[in-house]
């Protein structure tokens, strides 16, 4: 390919398509290689690609673009058990009109190796287009493929439109090592879609990076989402069981990963930094699992449970350099383990429990050179907290919570057990 695709490299599965059909640019470097019919002159090329598209759809077969610009007004569709594949960003795909560049229409599609250019001014208000629309479809793979959005035009206000990659209703399916930037909308957009997996894309310069909405079961694996305007990854509106491992998402807006009443996912060893907002936050989200992540130098929180999140598990992550706290606990949030975190160099405290958050477990963690200080629980509203056997190079837990309970912790620069209150553990 022209250029190469960061994250972890997942191969695609194998194309077993016999049939092929080249399709030619009027500036491909031998045209001639295409049959006639499929050498396209430059002005409205949708249509011989759409012909190449139809007479492979019925022989099962592919769709070969060679290196080359293609302008678009119509949208490609490719239907079921066709593959459209391009050699490399060379291949460029520029379409200038409302609706979807390219519509997957059918099952088992496979799009490989181009580039999709939204053009600048594409479409008009209420109708700007997408890149890669699937709709109602299982097993698709986009594989590969550079998507750049158009964002010299202004949002439509429409989480429908204006997106990368939009994938609706298409469980089972694979987007890996695709390049997708400069969205208005999400860069890689899951909606109502299950047991997808999502892998080794960069997602640069769009609304969010990665969303998954109503979605569940997916795995979102060792992607980069860099200077999205909101969330570099969001789980939003019941998206749950997903996993969301070696991911990189920093410089974004707002948060490095978003959960809002998103339940029941792991969020294991990525690293969020340098974020407009929290590293982590969850809100009104439980049951997660949180574990052996690196925030730092986040604006806001390195971890935020944040608004009734209840019984998640933050284990052994390290959370350092952020601008407020390392691991923040607040807004009615109960029953969450904290155990085995690094909280250093924050800028006020290492771990904070705060505002009618009842029932949290602070255990073997390691706080060092924060501000205000190690532990805190901030409120008299914070009923029953359990502060257990942390190291605290700080000093002694600062506790006005009620009921709270608070022993074992110890301190290396006194050489001695500091901030017992209340009886023994729960």
């Amino acid at each position: 390919m022209g250029f190469p695709p960061q994250g972890i490299a997942i191969p695609a599965v194998a194309d077993t398509r016999t049939s092929t059909i080249v399709v030619a640019a009027s500036n491909s470097l031998d045209p001639n290689l295409a049959p006639a019919a499929y050498r396209c002159d430059g002005v409205a090329d949708d249509v011989e690609l759409n012909a190449a598209l139809i007479a492979a759809a019925a022989v099962n077969g592919r769709v070969e673009l060679l290196e080359g610009a293609y302008n678009t007004v119509l949208t490609l569709s490719v239907a079921v058990n066709v593959a459209l594949v391009g050699n490399g960003s060379g291949s460029v795909i520029n379409f200038n009109a409302g609706g979807n560049a390219i519509t997957i229409a059918g099952d088992n599609v496979k799009l490989r190796d181009f580039k999709v250019v939204i053009v600048a001014g594409a479409g008009g208000a209420g109708t700007r287009p997408n890149g890669i629309m699937a709709n109602t479809q299982t097993k698709i793979e986009i594989f590969g493929v550079w998507v750049i959005g158009d964002r010299t035009v202004a949002d439509d206000g429409s989480n429908l439109r204006q997106n990368g990659v939009y994938i609706y209703l298409a469980p089972e399916s694979r987007i890996l090592n695709n390049r997708v930037e400069e969205n208005n909308r999400q860069n890689i957009f899951l909606h109502t879609t299950d047991d997808c997996a999502v892998t080794g894309n960069t997602c640069y310069n769009g609304y969010r990076g990665v969303y998954l909405y109503l979605s569940n079961n997916n795995t979102i694996v060792g992607n980069t989402c860099q200077g999205n305007t909101i969330d570099g990854i969001r789980l939003f509106t019941g998206s749950e069981n997903n996993t969301i491992v070696g991911n990189t998402s920093q410089g974004n807006g707002n948060n490095g990963i978003s959960l809002g009443t998103a339940n029941n996912n792991t969020i294991v060893g990525n690293t969020f930094q340098g974020n407009g907002f929290d590293g982590i936050i969850l809100s009104t989200a439980d049951n997660n699992t949180v574990v052996g992540n690196t925030c730092q130098g986040n604006t806001y929180d390195g971890i935020r449970l944040f608004t009734d999140s209840d019984n998640n598990t933050v284990v052994g992550n390290t959370c350092q350099g952020n601008t407020i706290d390392g691991i923040g606990i607040e807004d009615g949030s109960d029953s969450n383990l904290v155990m085995g975190n690094t909280c250093k160099l924050n800028g006020e405290w290492g771990i904070m429990v705060d505002t009618n958050s009842d029932y949290n477990k602070i255990s073997n963690n390691y706080t060092n050179g924060n501000t205000s200080g190690s532990i805190r629980v901030n409120n008299a509203n914070c009923n029953n907290t359990q502060i257990e056997f942390n190291t605290v190079e700080e000093g002694a837990p600062s506790d006005v919570g009620t009921a709270t309970r608070s022993y074992g912790n110890y301190d290396p620069s006194a050489d001695a057990f500091v901030g017992n209150v209340g009886a023994a553990p729960f």
